[in-house]
Parts: C-alpha cells; sequence; structure tokens
C-alpha cells in the first residue's frame, strides 16, 4: 500500500502522526517528509489579475462581514 498526504509544517503535530500510525494496519512502515519551498499557494492564486481582484474583494466582504453565505452543520452531515 502506498499513500501520498500532503501537509503543512504547522499541521504536521504528534496528534496527527499518531492517527496516521492508526491508518497502518502493520508494525514496519515508512513515512517520508518532504519540503516543497517551490510551490507557494499565495503566489499561484495571486498570478492572474483577476484572481488577485477577487481574492481582495473577498477579504474585504469577510471583514465587513458583507454577502457572508451562513451553513448548518445539519446541512453538512
Amino acid at each position: 500500500m502506498q499513500a501520498s498526504i500532503r501537509v503543512s509544517g504547522e499541521d504536521f503535530t504528534y496528534d496527527l502522526f499518531n492517527k496516521l500510525k492508526t491508518l497502518v494496519d502493520c508494525k514496519n512502515f515508512l513515512i517520508k517528509i518532504e519540503v516543497d519551498e517551490s510551490h507557494d499557494e499565495t503566489e499561484y492564486l495571486m498570478s492572474s489579475d483577476e484572481n488577485h481582484k477577487n481574492l481582495i474583494e473577498a477579504i474585504e466582504r469577510i471583514q465587513t462581514k458583507e454577502n457572508l453565505v451562513t451553513v448548518s452543520m445539519d446541512n453538512i452531515l
């Protein structure tokens, strides 16, 4: 079995590590950690003028609490 999981450094906690261990049904397994400095989500999202404009507008809507969508957890589960 082989699986790839992408996790940010701040999210890779001891608790997450223990949860990963429970997914493996054998005693011998390998966890490989790779540092990817070439992939910057912010840079990618800001790469086009239209995307940049949409992101700035979304941030402003959040800050002013205008046109937000409310979702009930009952509708998700």
